[in-house]
């Protein structure tokens, strides 16, 4: 039998605010893109992936 799963339950699961341990702060998941270039073509690719800002590292993510 499939387990069925409320719309408030999913969205209770968003609202969970995670809290950095070193700052105290709120953490962000934000998408980061990265480029690279390809050595053999000189192509450029793209590497996506969330990072979790907060008060900590949010210079370091935005320059």
């Amino acid at each position: 039998m499939p387990k069925t799963v409320s719309f408030a339950d999913k969205m209770s699961k968003k609202a969970e605010v995670k809290i950095c341990p070193e700052c105290g702060g709120p953490v962000e998941n934000v998408l980061l893109v990265d480029s690279n270039r390809d050595n053999p073509k000189g192509t450029l690719r793209f590497r996506e992936h969330f990072v979790g800002v907060c008060k900590c590292n949010h210079k370091e993510i935005y320059g």
